[in-house]
């Protein structure tokens, strides 16, 4: 039988009615006055992550507690769309905005919203963003329904999409699709001033979707957030790749040698890490820092480290405002 793909798909049926978007972003949360310890051994504010390959049950035990965990941040009046997709109800949530699509718009309050620890507003789509079984239908509904949707970032740590569904773990399909639709959201930092990229490394996502968010930003490879953690230290937390420590600094060498708050270039943090690859990353971090060290320009570069002449603005992204919900 020959249908098109709206009449086969139950998430997709109705959708001529919306409007359409055409195609033209786990840490633990800690404040900026957050404490490290020496340099040799810091202490990161980037708890580490479970691993994808655990699935979703990493995240959550099982459909049960997940719906448990949800329940229990969120006040007892939630409404019908927001409780569909707690309970993992995608089929129902897409039908409940469908028959009203003014659902899409409404917010509610979340307490501890991805572990964070402030109350937040979020919408819908910030709430599907947050599980990693989300379908691709429902985000596709939620976005044409409500297009203004994808640049609104809750209001507790101004998240936006992007940076909740690589939180989120969602599947990369979706995070691809978001990224195509709207590319700006890699340029935005959240209020702990982490960027898409942040969260892409620090959860452990695949080589070729870092690959995708950097594509978009390259300029993020030389950003930190508030406590002055680059995406190079925040892999070299983690459990990095040979290849991920490789393509940040062949794209910006000079990141060897930025610091955070509490003097930790990425070669301490690895040296000080728990990581299995330790021993893999260890050489290439050492032969990039001695080579970067040597270069005429950066010995220009460290003497006005020593004089506190350099700024660390170089490197931040310009903060935008958030058009929060």
């Amino acid at each position: 039988m020959n249908c098109s793909t709206t009449n086969c798909n139950p998430f997709l049926q109705g959708m001529n009615n919306h409007q359409h978007f055409s195609t033209d972003d786990n840490f633990q949360e800690r404040s900026a006055a957050a404490q490290h310890a020496a340099p040799t051994q810091p202490h990161s504010p980037y708890q580490k992550a479970p691993s994808l390959s655990a699935g979703a049950g990493a995240i959550f035990a099982s459909d049960h507690l997940h719906s448990q965990l949800y329940a229990s941040h969120y006040k007892p009046h939630t409404n019908q769309l927001s409780r569909a997709i707690m309970d993992g109800e995608w089929l129902k949530a897409a039908t409940l905005v469908r028959d009203e699509p003014s659902r899409a718009r409404k917010t509610i309050v979340v307490y501890e919203f991805m572990g964070s620890f402030k109350t937040s507003k979020v919408l819908p789509i910030h709430l599907a963003l947050s599980d990693p079984k989300v379908p691709i239908e429902l985000i596709q509904i939620l976005i044409q329904t409500y297009p203004g949707s994808l640049r609104k970032v809750e209001s507790g740590y101004q998240r936006n999409c992007i940076h909740i569904a690589l939180k989120g773990r969602v599947s990369n399909t979706i995070i691809s699709y978001i990224l195509q639709l709207a590319p700006v959201l890699c340029r935005k930092q959240d209020r702990l001033g982490r960027l898409p990229l942040h969260y892409a490394i620090h959860n452990g996502h695949s080589l070729s979707l870092t690959k995708e968010v950097i594509h978009v930003y390259p300029e993020a490879v030389k950003a930190w957030d508030n406590l002055w953690w680059s995406p190079l230290h925040v892999a070299c937390q983690a459990e990095p790749s040979r290849e991920l420590i490789l393509l940040l600094l062949t794209i910006s060498p000079e990141i060897i040698l930025m610091t955070t708050r509490k003097g930790s270039t990425a070669l301490d943090i690895a040296r000080g890490s728990k990581s299995d690859r330790k021993e893999e990353i260890l050489p290439i971090l050492e032969d990039f820092d001695a080579m970067v060290r040597n270069l005429p320009v950066m010995q220009n570069y460290q003497e006005a480290v020593s004089k506190r002449i350099y700024s660390h603005s170089r490197f931040s992204p310009t903060r935008e405002l958030h058009d929060v919900v």
